[in-house]
C-alpha cells in the first residue's frame, strides 16, 4: 500500500464534466487506488446535498444551460458554487485515516484545505495582506478583503474523502454567472487579473500544497496504510 506521501501526481484534467471528474474520484476509492486529482471543469453550477438553492441564483436554470452554465447536484455539503476555466479544482481521493486516525476528523479536515489554499494565495499573489481565512459555517474558505477566492466541499464516504477544495486564478465572461456563491452576497475574488502563463504552475501547486496539508509528519504516516 502507498502512503500519501508517495502518491505520485496524474496529469491535470482541463475541460471535463464536473460528472466526469466525480466518475473518477469514485472509481479510485472504490479501486482502493488513491488519488489526488486535479481539474479544470467545464462550466458548471453545483449544489450540495441538501439543495437545490433556487435562492443562489440569479438567473434560470434554463438560461444558464442556453449560455453553457450545466447545474448539478454534487454529493457533498454545502450550498451553490461555480467550477469552470480559470479555477482549479482539488479532490483528495484518500482515506480519512491518512489524516486523522479519527474517521469524524471533518473539522480538522476542512482547517487543512482552507490552509493549502491560503498557502497557494500567499505563494502566487502579488499580496497577502488582504488574506483572510474562515474554517466554518457559510464563509468556509478563503477570502481576499469581501472577495471568497477558495472554496471547501467534502463529504467522507465510507472512510475516504470525496470531493474537495477550488482555488479561484482568474476570471472569464461565464465565472459565477448567475450565481450568488454560496447563497452569499459577496462577489468572488481571483488570484490574477488575467489569464497568464502561471496557471498550470499554479495548480500544481495548489495539489502539491493539499498533499502537504494531509500528510501527517513522517513517523506517524508511515504506520497508516492508504487504502486500509
Amino acid at each position: 500500500m502507498e502512503t500519501l506521501h508517495l502518491i505520485s501526481n496524474s496529469m491535470p484534467l482541463r475541460g471535463v464534466s464536473f460528472q466526469a471528474l466525480t466518475e473518477r474520484a469514485t472509481a479510485a476509492r472504490q479501486a482502493g487506488a488513491p488519488e489526488i486529482l486535479l481539474a479544470e471543469l467545464a462550466p458548471t453550477l453545483t449544489f450540495g446535498r441538501r439543495g437545490p438553492f433556487p435562492e443562489d441564483l440569479t438567473l434560470s436554470e434554463d438560461a444558464l444551460r442556453a449560455r453553457g452554465v450545466s447545474v448539478q447536484a454534487a454529493d457533498r455539503g454545502g450550498r451553490t458554487t461555480y467550477h469552470g476555466p480559470g479555477q482549479w479544482v482539488v479532490f483528495p481521493v484518500v482515506p480519512i485515516s491518512v489524516f486523522s486516525p479519527d474517521a469524524r476528523a471533518a473539522r480538522a479536515l476542512a482547517a487543512a484545505l482552507v490552509g493549502a489554499l491560503w498557502d497557494t494565495a500567499r505563494k502566487w499573489s502579488a499580496s497577502d495582506t488582504a488574506l483572510r481565512s474562515t474554517e466554518e459555517g457559510p464563509e468556509l474558505g478563503l477570502w481576499i478583503e469581501d472577495r471568497k477566492l477558495g472554496s471547501v466541499g467534502f463529504r467522507i464516504v465510507d472512510g475516504w474523502i470525496t470531493h474537495g477544495v477550488s482555488l479561484n486564478v482568474f476570471a472569464t465572461p461565464l465565472s459565477f454567472l448567475g450565481l450568488r456563491p454560496c447563497g452569499l452576497d459577496a462577489a468572488p475574488g481571483f488570484l490574477r487579473p488575467a489569464p497568464d502563463a502561471d496557471f498550470l504552475a499554479i495548480g500544481e501547486s495548489f495539489r502539491n500544497s493539499v498533499k502537504a496539508r494531509l500528510t501527517r509528519p513522517p513517523a506517524i504516516l508511515a504506520s497508516v496504510s492508504v487504502g486500509s
